[in-house]
């Protein structure tokens, strides 16, 4: 029997809106070999304690506040504890060197994406 705990602890989360990127990342990320989990929006209930405590998570910047210095704390206050990455949108003004997070700038490649989780 496989420990759950422990398939989850290399899960990757891919939390969009947008339904096209999701499913193109989830394909990569399968061909890897990765357990995927893909999700609207990174704060539904849907998605339990354990995956987001040990999960790899790739946020779209659209779910989150537009200021950048709130996203750590956002992210934290729903549970998620592992590798975070801010997936950027098209007209951003954020500047990636300035974030806390590591962020990766629209348009970006899916393999690059792949690639930093």
């Amino acid at each position: 029997m496989t420990d759950l705990t422990s398939a989850l602890g290399r899960a990757v989360v891919v939390a969009s809106p947008d339904a096209r990127l999701r499913t193109r990342c989830v394909a990569q990320l399968a061909q890897r070999g990765e357990t995927v989990v893909s999700a609207a929006d990174f704060k539904t209930p849907a998605i339990g304690d354990a995956l987001r405590r040990t999960a790899s998570i790739a946020i779209a910047e659209s779910l989150l506040p537009a200021d950048p210095s709130q996203w750590c704390e956002i992210i934290e206050d729903h549970g998620w504890c592992g590798r975070v990455l801010i997936l950027g949108t098209a007209g951003s003004t954020v500047d990636p060197a300035a974030t806390e997070l590591p962020y990766l700038p629209a348009p970006f490649d899916i393999a690059r994406l792949v690639a930093l989780l």
